[in-house]
């Protein structure tokens, strides 16, 4: 890979300690031109799907040859592995326990095993790999360091299965994959699939059985407090309440099932 001075960040560390920091502090070290952004230090601790779900929505906005650095990591100083992986114009850093199920679900991508201690803070165990090992691990690939030198190529890497939304004539079904800092619920289904069911004005959403109505394009296309489906900035169907909160106020969690149907009458 060439040399890159874009890291992404994505972890559960939040923003009360100094986890971020050292992390930074320990590239900054190798590599001092680096240039960080933090996609989100706020994924709920240890939630590998959050974490997933927000690298898969970020990574492509950025600029071909960033590394991208994710943290979120539960079983930390175990048997899993640390893995690098290269997909697209970019190259990803994480632990191997499925964060990374949802860049590579649709994507050809090449995978390795970071081992070589040679570019590691510490050898052995650490309670801390994110500024041990993947941290450094990182900052000298941004230097152009041989992927192949840091470990060796493996076959393939852990992952969960990515659900997809079902289609048949009169409905698509899908589920919510997150709720967002202002409570709208973000589904897995495609805005091109309900493009591709005919005329948005007979499509209904259904939110855990309830009828939530058509598709509008806005949040002001319904009166303040008012629930309304949209097309979201991702591209996915989310369901929101104008200046309210949806979550709140209703009973859909991560993994509620989302329906649209076609209603002509």
């Amino acid at each position: 890979m060439s040399t890159s001075s874009v890291i992404a960040l994505l972890t559960d560390f939040g923003s009360a300690d100094s986890y971020v920091a050292e992390m930074k502090a320990a590239m900054l070290s190798v590599n001092p031109e680096l240039k960080f952004i933090d996609i989100s230090h706020s994924v709920p601790p240890g939630d590998i799907r959050q974490a997933a779900y927000y690298l898969w929505r970020s990574h492509r906005f950025f600029p071909a040859g960033t590394i991208f650095l994710s943290v979120v990591d539960p079983g930390v100083g175990s048997e899993r592995r640390i893995v690098a992986i290269e997909s697209g114009n970019y190259l990803f850093v994480a632990p191997d326990n499925g964060l990374l199920s949802m860049i590579v679900a649709r994507n050809d991508y090449t995978a390795y095993e970071i081992s070589n201690t040679q570019y590691m803070l510490v050898e052995g165990g650490s309670t801390f790999e994110g500024r041990d090992v993947m941290a450094p691990v990182s900052a000298y690939i941004s230097l152009g360091v041989d992927i192949e030198a840091i470990g060796n190529a493996i076959d393939k890497i852990e992952t969960f299965e990515v659900a997809s939304p079902s289609c048949s004539d009169d409905k698509i079904a899908g589920e919510v994959l997150s709720i967002d800092n202002f409570g709208n619920a973000i589904t897995n289904i495609p805005g091109d699939d309900l493009e591709a069911a005919g005329d948005q004005r007979f499509l209904r959403v259904l939110a855990g059985g309830k009828d939530i109505g058509s598709i509008h394009k806005t949040f002001d296309s319904v009166p303040t407090g008012e629930t309304v489906a949209y097309i979201g900035s991702c591209g996915l169907l989310e369901i929101g309440i104008n200046r309210g909160h949806f979550a709140k106020k209703s009973e859909i969690t991560i993994g509620s099932t989302i329906e649209v149907v076609r209603h002509e009458h």
